[in-house]
């Protein structure tokens, strides 16, 4: 059995501006091989204006559990994700695209 050290790696999408939302990343801690771990990362709605928005996993093990469909102006919502690390050993990154569908105002 192997530990594995894991981080989360949020990133926006090019349609998604910084000063539109922000991310809050985490350190999901250690893992093990073949075993999901859960974790969660908040996002913050910086603009005037309700946005929608989508969140996918880079990798096809991992997983979104709870994600907000729309987040309203200037609020923040948590982003429940699951982790499988398959047949990895070391620090692995594993990463979720966040997506903005609408133009807000910023």
């Amino acid at each position: 059995m192997f530990i594995l050290s894991m981080a989360l790696l949020a990133s926006l999408s090019a349609s998604s501006t910084p000063e539109t939302l922000s991310i809050e990343a985490t350190d999901f801690g250690e893992g093990y091989q073949f075993s999901t771990t859960e974790s969660q990362f908040s996002i913050t709605n910086n603009a005037d204006t309700e946005v929608e928005i989508s969140v996918t996993p880079a990798r096809n093990a991992d997983k979104v559990l709870s994600a907000p469909k729309m987040l309203a102006p200037h609020g923040s919502a948590v982003v429940m994700v699951a982790v499988t690390p398959e047949n990895e050993i070391g620090i692995k990154l594993h990463s979720f695209l966040v997506r903005t569908l609408t133009t807000p105002e910023v």
